[in-house]
């Protein structure tokens, strides 16, 4: 049985859209979990990501961090990490999200620095109060 060019141009086609809709329901996951925690109700997938010069992240959340998610089988994490650096504003942290087939929970990618940071602003009580281990609500369990 042959197939004709248009079924193949077709295959060919699908690809693009299915690994686009990888990442997207990765980006609408990260949304939901925002949401689910409390720490952003408004949180939602930025549509057409990284069209506009000034919308370059891929979440839109009014927490002062630049979401980059990848959800790829092979990953890259400095390119990854030098786009969020693009996108973040100025007083935004840059976040890479990875994720790929079969690893039960995503991973983040975050510099050291901004990881000290968020750590001192945890034990200080001054981003979010409901930081500490013992209060944190436990998203999708």
């Amino acid at each position: 049985m042959t197939y004709s060019k248009t079924a193949q141009l077709g295959k060919k086609n699908m690809k693009p859209r299915s690994k686009k809709a990888k990442g997207s329901r990765l980006e609408r996951n990260l949304a939901q979990k925002l949401r689910q925690s409390g720490l952003d109700s408004g949180a939602s997938r930025m549509p057409l990501s990284g069209a506009f010069e000034t919308l370059k992240s891929d979440i839109l959340t009014n927490l002062p961090v630049s979401f980059e998610c990848k959800n790829q089988e092979t990953w890259s994490p400095l390119p990854y990490m030098q786009q969020a650096k693009a996108g973040a504003k100025q007083n935004e942290i840059p976040v890479v999200v990875m994720s790929k087939n079969r690893l039960p929970e995503p991973l983040c990618l975050i510099e050291l620095k901004d990881l000290i940071y968020l750590m001192q602003l945890a034990k200080e009580g001054g981003w979010i109060k409901e930081l500490s281990y013992s209060k944190r609500k436990q998203i999708g369990k």
